[in-house]
C-alpha cells in the first residue's frame, strides 16, 4: 500500500536527533527513499527537518530522508545552509506553529 500512495510523509525523527539512526529506522529510510525514487512512486515530504539530516549542521548521516519538500516550523534550521544539505531537503516551506513573530527577531 505504501507503494502505491502519491505521498509520503517523514516525521520519524525530530530536530533534536543526533547520530546515526538505528537499525530498524535506517533501513525503513532507505526503502523510503527507493520507494520515492521509482519513477511514478510517492513523494517525501518531511516535517521540519529530513530524518537522519543534523537540524545544526546539515549533516547527513548514512541513512537520510531524500525529500521532495521540508514543511520546517517557525523558521529555516541552521544546517539547512550547509553545502550538502539542499539535496535532502528539495523544496522548503516555512509554517506557522504559532511562534510570536518577535521572539523569532530576538533568537535570530
Amino acid at each position: 500500500r505504501i507503494a502505491r500512495a502519491a505521498v509520503l510523509v517523514d516525521a520519524l525523527l525530530g530536530t533534536g536527533a543526533r547520530g546515526e539512526p538505528r537499525d530498524f529506522l535506517a533501513e525503513l529510510i532507505g526503502e523510503l527513499n527507493e520507494l520515492a525514487a521509482v519513477e511514478g512512486g510517492p513523494k517525501l515530504v518531511a516535517l521540519d527537518v529530513p530524518s537522519g539530516l543534523d537540524a545544526d549542521t546539515g549533516a547527513p548521516s548514512r541513512a537520510t530522508i531524500r525529500a521532495a519538500r521540508t514543511l520546517t516550523f517557525a523558521a529555516p534550521k541552521i544546517g539547512f545552509q550547509a553545502a550538502g544539505a539542499q539535496e535532502f531537503l528539495g523544496r522548503v516551506e516555512i509554517c506557522s506553529i504559532g511562534t510570536p513573530p518577535g521572539l523569532l527577531d530576538v533568537v535570530q
